[in-house]
């Protein structure tokens, strides 16, 4: 997963199941970086639809992604 960070903040990345229930908190930190780069293993999961809290600052959004393994 990789976007633009305009200035060091605070990035959260959590996902959760289609139900909305948390299954993995996959990034919680500070980042000073211009563009946040990084990738997860999330393959442990059973394939199907996810969601993936974006969190960057005080901004917030939602991507939905598809697991296949």
């Amino acid at each position: 997963m990789s976007f633009e960070n305009p200035h060091p903040q605070r990035i959260q990345l959590k996902l959760f199941n289609i139900q909305g229930e948390l299954i993995q908190e996959l990034f919680n930190g500070f980042y000073s970086e211009a563009l946040f780069n990084n990738s997860f293993d999330i393959s442990n999961n059973p394939n199907g639809s996810y969601l993936i809290e974006v969190k960057i600052g005080e901004d917030e959004f939602v991507e939905n992604i598809f697991l296949l393994a």
